[in-house]
């Protein structure tokens, strides 16, 4: 599912962040190194409180990339995997 900023009204993505490129879903900081999620990249973030981390994800990616996201549990951990798009 890909949320478009334009059409669609994202969930409230400012709790517990210190940075705006920050993501903080369920209270623990967690840091994206987001220039090395290139074209085709995946990254696998844990959190129980996942329509919140979408909401930040969403917000603290650079604008012009398209990301496709699935929620899901990857070894034991329940969380959202992202995937940078063309």
């Amino acid at each position: 599912m890909m949320y478009k900023k334009s059409s669609q009204a994202l969930p409230q993505a400012n709790k517990n962040r210190v940075q705006k490129t920050d993501l903080s879903p369920d209270g623990i900081r967690i840091l994206i190194e987001w220039e090395k999620l290139t074209i085709g990249a995946s990254i696998f973030v844990p959190a129980i409180d996942t329509p919140e981390l979408i909401a930040q994800f969403y917000d603290a990616m650079p604008k012009d990339w398209e990301i496709e996201h699935r929620t899901r549990i990857e070894n034991g951990k329940w969380g959202v995997r992202f995937w940078r798009m063309l």
